[in-house]
């Protein structure tokens, strides 16, 4: 670092250090070490964390001590082999445990609530240790992205507002957050000129609010160096829609409401799991566990001591790699996330369509606009856009054939032109809403 750099390490590290938690900024540079460990020192550190994570829990959590799998586990092997001898846990194992799944330390834990987008919300109480490790990985995941704590940096928003406390704080720490909930062309253009007066190293957002952002615009005379997408999948397409409009390489980031922090892109475009603080699992249909194809995800908490998460279900379906990549770092590669579980279409034999599919066939709609696939039963669909009905009656009519082409003929499908393509509870638009198996 010059000598600007190490004044703003000095001045910023402290006041981040506060509003993450005391301990993040050594939990940051125990990371940035630990990056380069070999993949045997990280396996070593894993069942080691695991180990006395299982301990705790069966010893102070009244669901993992009532339920015998987890006291009789034999913890002999890597964390992948003690994990596989265990039981998946479901969203709705965790609802029906209530404050069974809390152990003594949630008394001085935080508490947050998922959005409830597969189902209902899910209260998840996050000591301070787990706190400290999640912020201080998205320190380290950013900074693969040229992006230091102290950088200025914008969050994009489309749902929610912050106090003003909220802001003060963010506005002391170099941060500032911009509303853009499906902004009209004027407001998009405020909001351009905004970041470029603000000049921000990056821009984070969710992919569905920066591409609103971004729809019409050019802000890539903002000087902004790297986009940051998370919360939501990103395809090939909408990256390149993105660079375009920000003339900035989008790198995107995995985490969960539950746990936070699971994988970050490194340099070589790789997402690479944050092996210190979470074993990440992929397993297939029968809970065997599957490498370099799709498999459902599975997370274990190694920090968290007052809502222990034990081979919890994510609900997302992603490839996991045991390849070492290019940039030297040994930990595991979350190669592909193919989605929520839920999101696809299907008809009454079973045959799917994920959102990947459509995602790649329709990557260059000029006037369809934004679009959403809407099932409600194993028979039809409803295909919700905001383009102009005219000039989009042939691309609907491509989707259209698509969709019988492969689910049958007998599908009934309709198209419905919207104002707006209705978000999630959590300002999220996915590409389809699907039924629920």
């Amino acid at each position: 670092m010059n000598a600007a750099e190490q004044m703003l390490a000095l001045i910023y590290l402290p006041l981040l250090n506060w509003r993450a938690g005391w301990g993040t900024g050594r939990r940051f540079h125990e990371l940035l070490r630990s990056e380069r460990w070999p993949r045997e020192r990280l396996d070593d550190l894993q069942r080691a964390k695991l180990s006395d994570r299982l301990a705790a829990a069966v010893r102070e959590v009244p669901y993992y001590r009532n339920h015998g799998a987890y006291a009789a586990a034999d913890r002999a092997g890597s964390a992948g082999e003690i994990l596989r001898r265990l039981p998946i846990l479901r969203r709705s194992d965790i609802q029906r445990a209530g404050r069974d799944m809390l152990g003594p330390g949630h008394v001085r834990a935080q508490r947050s609530r998922t959005g409830g987008t597969t189902g209902a919300p899910l209260e998840v109480w996050r000591d301070a240790a787990t706190r400290t490790m999640a912020e201080a990985a998205l320190w380290r995941g950013k900074s693969w992205a040229g992006i230091r704590p102290w950088d200025k940096a914008v969050s994009v928003r489309g749902m929610g507002k912050a106090s003003v406390l909220g802001r003060l704080r963010m506005r002391l720490l170099r941060k500032w957050v911009v509303e853009a909930f499906q902004p009209a062309p004027d407001q998009r253009r405020r909001i351009r000129d905004l970041i470029g007066r603000i000049r921000p190293v990056s821009v984070e957002g969710y992919v569905t609010d920066l591409l609103d952002l971004a729809r019409g615009q050019d802000i890539s005379a903002a000087g902004i160096r790297t986009v940051l997408t998370t919360g939501e999948m990103l395809y090939a397409h909408q990256k390149t829609e993105l660079e375009q409009a920000f003339g900035a390489p989008v790198h995107s980031y995995y985490g969960c409401n539950e746990i936070a922090a699971l994988a970050f892109e490194c340099e070589r475009g790789m997402r690479h799991v944050t092996d210190e603080h979470v074993v990440l699992e992929a397993v297939n249909a029968d809970g065997e566990p599957v490498w370099d194809e799709p498999g459902r995800l599975l997370v274990t908490d190694l920090d968290n001591r007052a809502m222990p998460l034990i081979r919890y279900e994510l609900g997302d379906i992603g490839v996991l790699s045991r390849e070492p990549c290019a940039c030297g770092r040994a930990h595991r590669v979350l190669k592909e996330l193919v989605g929520r579980q839920q999101e696809s279409i299907r008809n009454e034999t079973g045959e799917r369509l994920s959102a990947t599919f459509f995602a790649g066939r329709f990557r260059n709609l000029r006037h369809v606009g934004r679009l959403q696939l809407v099932q409600e039963d194993v028979r039809s669909v409803e295909i919700l856009y905001d383009g102009d009905e005219a000039d989009a009656a042939l691309e609907l009519r491509d989707i259209v054939h698509e969709i019988r082409s492969r689910l049958g003929e007998e599908m009934k499908i309709r198209a419905t032109r919207v104002d707006a393509i209705p978000l999630t509870a959590r300002g999220k638009r996915p590409l389809i809403r699907g039924m629920k198996d």
